[in-house]
Protein backbone atom coordinates (compact mmCIF):
# COMPACT_ATOMS: atom_id res chain seq x y z
CA UNK A 1 0.00 0.00 0.00
CA UNK A 2 0.98 3.69 -0.17
CA UNK A 3 2.12 3.98 3.44
CA UNK A 4 4.35 0.91 3.36
CA UNK A 5 5.96 2.17 0.15
CA UNK A 6 6.98 5.39 1.89
CA UNK A 7 7.88 4.16 5.37
CA UNK A 8 11.62 4.44 4.63
CA UNK A 9 11.22 8.09 3.64
CA UNK A 10 10.63 9.47 7.14
CA UNK A 11 12.66 12.58 7.93
CA UNK A 12 13.23 13.33 4.24
CA UNK A 13 10.45 15.92 4.02
CA UNK A 14 10.21 19.66 4.62
CA UNK A 15 6.96 21.62 4.64
CA UNK A 16 7.19 25.32 3.86
CA UNK A 17 4.40 27.89 3.71
CA UNK A 18 5.32 31.28 2.28
CA UNK A 19 2.91 34.24 2.29
CA UNK A 20 3.25 37.36 0.19
CA UNK A 21 4.37 40.51 2.02
CA UNK A 22 2.50 43.50 0.52
CA UNK A 23 5.29 45.79 1.73
CA UNK A 24 7.97 44.22 -0.45
CA UNK A 25 9.78 46.91 -2.42
CA UNK A 26 8.85 45.09 -5.63
CA UNK A 27 5.20 45.82 -4.86
CA UNK A 28 5.33 49.29 -3.31
CA UNK A 29 7.62 50.66 -6.03
CA UNK A 30 5.30 49.39 -8.80
CA UNK A 31 2.11 50.94 -7.42
CA UNK A 32 0.88 54.23 -8.88
CA UNK A 33 0.92 57.30 -6.67
CA UNK A 34 -1.62 56.81 -3.90
CA UNK A 35 -2.36 53.26 -5.05
CA UNK A 36 -3.07 50.39 -2.66
CA UNK A 37 -1.86 46.84 -3.14
CA UNK A 38 -5.40 45.51 -2.72
CA UNK A 39 -6.37 47.28 -5.94
CA UNK A 40 -3.49 45.84 -7.97
CA UNK A 41 -3.56 42.01 -7.82
CA UNK A 42 -1.46 41.89 -11.00
CA UNK A 43 1.43 43.63 -9.24
CA UNK A 44 1.05 41.48 -6.13
CA UNK A 45 0.94 38.18 -8.03
CA UNK A 46 3.91 39.10 -10.22
CA UNK A 47 6.05 40.09 -7.24
CA UNK A 48 5.04 36.93 -5.37
CA UNK A 49 5.94 34.67 -8.30
CA UNK A 50 9.37 36.29 -8.63
CA UNK A 51 10.04 35.65 -4.94
CA UNK A 52 8.69 32.12 -5.17
CA UNK A 53 11.01 31.35 -8.11
CA UNK A 54 13.92 32.70 -6.08
CA UNK A 55 12.96 30.49 -3.12
CA UNK A 56 12.75 27.42 -5.36
CA UNK A 57 16.16 28.33 -6.78
CA UNK A 58 17.56 28.41 -3.23
CA UNK A 59 16.33 24.84 -2.80
CA UNK A 60 17.28 23.44 -6.23
CA UNK A 61 20.52 25.26 -7.03
CA UNK A 62 21.62 26.69 -3.70
CA UNK A 63 20.79 23.41 -1.92
CA UNK A 64 20.36 25.31 1.37
CA UNK A 65 18.83 22.18 2.94
CA UNK A 66 21.08 19.76 1.07
CA UNK A 67 20.49 17.98 -2.22
CA UNK A 68 16.87 18.17 -3.36
CA UNK A 69 15.24 15.08 -4.83
CA UNK A 70 11.84 16.55 -5.71
CA UNK A 71 9.45 19.35 -4.80
CA UNK A 72 5.86 20.39 -5.35
CA UNK A 73 3.88 23.47 -4.39
CA UNK A 74 0.36 24.82 -4.50
CA UNK A 75 -0.55 28.51 -4.60
CA UNK A 76 -3.69 29.75 -2.85
CA UNK A 77 -5.19 33.18 -2.20
CA UNK A 78 -6.13 34.37 1.26
CA UNK A 79 -9.44 36.07 1.93
CA UNK A 80 -7.64 39.42 2.32
CA UNK A 81 -6.20 39.04 -1.17
CA UNK A 82 -2.62 37.88 -0.61
CA UNK A 83 -1.22 34.78 -2.32
CA UNK A 84 0.60 32.09 -0.37
CA UNK A 85 2.21 28.80 -1.37
CA UNK A 86 2.31 25.46 0.41
CA UNK A 87 5.50 23.63 -0.54
CA UNK A 88 6.68 20.07 0.01
CA UNK A 89 10.39 19.35 -0.41
CA UNK A 90 11.76 15.82 -0.63
CA UNK A 91 15.42 15.75 0.33
CA UNK A 92 18.04 13.42 -1.07
CA UNK A 93 19.47 12.66 2.36
CA UNK A 94 17.69 11.90 5.60
CA UNK A 95 17.77 14.30 8.54
CA UNK A 96 19.41 12.11 11.14
CA UNK A 97 19.31 13.98 14.45
CA UNK A 98 17.63 16.65 16.54
CA UNK A 99 20.81 18.71 16.14
CA UNK A 100 20.19 18.79 12.39
CA UNK A 101 16.59 19.81 13.03
CA UNK A 102 17.78 22.72 15.19
CA UNK A 103 20.14 23.83 12.41
CA UNK A 104 17.20 24.09 10.00
CA UNK A 105 14.22 25.15 12.10
CA UNK A 106 13.90 27.54 15.02
CA UNK A 107 10.79 28.09 17.14
CA UNK A 108 12.36 30.58 19.53
CA UNK A 109 12.43 34.35 19.95
CA UNK A 110 15.87 35.55 18.76
CA UNK A 111 18.22 37.54 20.97
CA UNK A 112 17.15 41.20 20.56
CA UNK A 113 20.73 42.38 21.25
CA UNK A 114 22.76 39.80 19.34
CA UNK A 115 20.30 39.44 16.41
CA UNK A 116 18.17 42.62 16.33
CA UNK A 117 17.13 42.28 12.66
CA UNK A 118 16.02 38.67 13.05
CA UNK A 119 14.25 39.57 16.30
CA UNK A 120 12.31 42.29 14.48
CA UNK A 121 11.41 39.94 11.62
CA UNK A 122 10.12 37.24 13.97
CA UNK A 123 8.12 39.89 15.82
CA UNK A 124 6.56 41.13 12.59
CA UNK A 125 6.02 37.92 10.63
CA UNK A 126 6.31 34.77 12.76
CA UNK A 127 4.04 35.17 15.78
CA UNK A 128 0.72 33.40 16.08
CA UNK A 129 -1.98 35.82 17.33
CA UNK A 130 -2.73 35.70 21.07
CA UNK A 131 -5.87 33.68 20.49
CA UNK A 132 -6.02 32.68 24.19
CA UNK A 133 -7.48 36.13 24.93
CA UNK A 134 -11.25 35.67 24.73
CA UNK A 135 -11.98 38.89 22.84
CA UNK A 136 -9.48 37.82 20.21
CA UNK A 137 -10.61 34.20 20.26
CA UNK A 138 -14.05 35.30 19.15
CA UNK A 139 -12.45 36.83 16.03
CA UNK A 140 -9.61 34.34 15.43
CA UNK A 141 -10.24 31.87 12.63
CA UNK A 142 -8.10 29.26 14.38
CA UNK A 143 -10.56 29.13 17.29
CA UNK A 144 -13.90 29.21 15.51
CA UNK A 145 -15.99 26.24 14.48
CA UNK A 146 -18.01 26.44 11.25
CA UNK A 147 -21.09 27.23 13.36
CA UNK A 148 -19.32 30.17 15.01
CA UNK A 149 -18.65 28.54 18.38
CA UNK A 150 -15.27 29.14 20.02
CA UNK A 151 -13.05 26.03 20.26
CA UNK A 152 -9.44 25.21 21.12
CA UNK A 153 -6.81 26.62 18.75
CA UNK A 154 -6.61 24.38 15.68
CA UNK A 155 -2.93 25.29 15.35
CA UNK A 156 -2.40 24.09 18.94
CA UNK A 157 -1.08 27.39 20.26
CA UNK A 158 0.28 28.19 22.75
CA UNK A 159 2.93 25.49 22.33
CA UNK A 160 4.69 23.75 25.21
CA UNK A 161 8.06 25.05 26.32
CA UNK A 162 10.86 22.46 26.15
CA UNK A 163 14.61 22.52 26.71
CA UNK A 164 15.50 20.58 23.57
CA UNK A 165 13.98 19.32 20.35
CA UNK A 166 12.48 15.84 20.41
CA UNK A 167 11.04 13.52 17.78
CA UNK A 168 7.69 12.33 19.07
CA UNK A 169 6.62 9.89 16.37
CA UNK A 170 4.25 10.64 13.52
CA UNK A 171 3.84 14.25 12.51
CA UNK A 172 6.23 17.10 13.30
CA UNK A 173 9.03 17.30 15.87
CA UNK A 174 8.51 19.01 19.19
CA UNK A 175 10.77 21.97 18.59
CA UNK A 176 13.09 23.48 21.17
CA UNK A 177 11.47 26.42 23.00
CA UNK A 178 13.74 27.38 25.91
CA UNK A 179 12.25 30.79 26.72
CA UNK A 180 15.56 32.66 26.56
CA UNK A 181 14.01 35.86 25.18
CA UNK A 182 10.58 37.48 24.97
CA UNK A 183 8.67 39.93 22.80
CA UNK A 184 6.40 42.67 24.11
CA UNK A 185 3.56 43.36 21.69
CA UNK A 186 1.85 46.68 21.02
CA UNK A 187 -0.72 45.95 23.75
CA UNK A 188 2.05 45.46 26.30
CA UNK A 189 1.59 41.69 26.55
CA UNK A 190 4.68 39.49 26.92
CA UNK A 191 5.01 36.85 24.20
CA UNK A 192 7.29 33.86 24.70
CA UNK A 193 8.48 31.06 22.43
CA UNK A 194 5.05 29.47 22.94
CA UNK A 195 3.66 31.80 20.25
CA UNK A 196 6.47 31.52 17.68
CA UNK A 197 5.65 29.86 14.35
CA UNK A 198 8.62 27.64 13.33
CA UNK A 199 10.92 29.35 10.83
CA UNK A 200 14.27 29.07 9.10
CA UNK A 201 16.45 32.11 9.98
CA UNK A 202 18.09 32.27 6.54
CA UNK A 203 14.81 32.26 4.61
CA UNK A 204 13.13 34.70 6.98
CA UNK A 205 16.04 37.12 6.82
CA UNK A 206 16.30 36.93 3.02
CA UNK A 207 12.62 37.12 2.08
CA UNK A 208 11.16 39.09 5.01
CA UNK A 209 7.68 37.60 5.02
CA UNK A 210 5.73 34.90 6.83
CA UNK A 211 7.62 31.76 5.83
CA UNK A 212 6.81 28.79 8.05
CA UNK A 213 9.40 26.00 7.80
CA UNK A 214 8.80 22.59 9.36
CA UNK A 215 10.31 19.13 9.22
CA UNK A 216 8.06 16.15 8.72
CA UNK A 217 9.03 13.09 10.73
CA UNK A 218 6.63 10.70 8.99
CA UNK A 219 4.71 10.24 5.76
CA UNK A 220 1.44 10.26 7.74
CA UNK A 221 1.83 14.04 8.17
CA UNK A 222 0.26 14.52 4.77
CA UNK A 223 -2.23 12.61 2.65
CA UNK A 224 -1.26 10.40 -0.23
CA UNK A 225 -3.96 10.55 -2.87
Amino acid sequence: DHCSCFMDLRMFFLFITVTCNPHWAGITSALPAGGKWKDHPDVVSRAFMLRLKSIVNDFKVGCIFGALKAYVYRIEWQARGLPHAHMLLILEHKIMSTRQIDSIVSAEVPDPVGSPVLHALVTKHMLHPRCDVMLRAQRAGCRLKPNGEVCDCRRRFPKEMCAETSIIGDGFPKYRRRGLHVIIDTAGRILTDQWVVPYNPYLLHKYQCHINTEICTHIKSFKVR
